[in-house]
């Protein structure tokens, strides 16, 4: 008795391939988390509403009213024009140039100071330990799910 079996491992093979040659292509993935980064944190200083937890950024001192027009965290806008994010084969990142006197003033307006004269005003979608928001994690996972199952 002879028996003939055929096998489908082919298609296997080549689905499995198609996988890890999308596995060593990330830099369309690593980009579009970069822009949703961007879309989120520019989004913040726009409604001015922390991407933490969707609150709204505690109102501007008298102090600071006084001699400032316009919206908080934004004065000539150097902070907003020094806003980068990027995305490559091997990550995501988002990020600013700006500094006064060498000083990172972002990190203050996003943490705020222990002293309390600067309060927290975040805009970035992460948090104190690095930890990302659940929206912009689902956004990630989404992204990445597109970015494998694309032909």
């Amino acid at each position: 008795m002879q028996v003939n079996v055929t096998s489908n491992i082919d298609e296997v093979l080549t689905a499995i391939g198609k996988y890890q040659r999308k596995g060593e292509q990330l830099a369309p993935f690593f980009n579009s988390v970069a822009n949703l980064l961007l879309n989120t944190t520019e989004e913040a200083f726009e409604t001015e509403t922390s991407p933490l937890d969707g609150s709204t950024w505690q109102p501007l001192s008298a102090s600071t009213l006084a001699h400032k027009k316009g919206k908080a965290l934004y004065e000539k806008g150097k902070m907003q024009e020094s806003l980068i994010a990027f995305g490559d084969n091997s990550g995501a990142a988002i990020g600013f140039n700006a500094t006064s006197d060498g000083y990172a003033y972002p990190a203050v307006h996003q943490f705020g100071t222990e002293d309390g004269k600067i309060v927290a005003r975040p805009f970035l979608p992460f948090d104190e330990n690095g930890d990302i928001t659940d929206d912009v994690k689902d956004g990630i996972l989404d992204l990445a799910v597109e970015h494998f199952q694309d032909n």
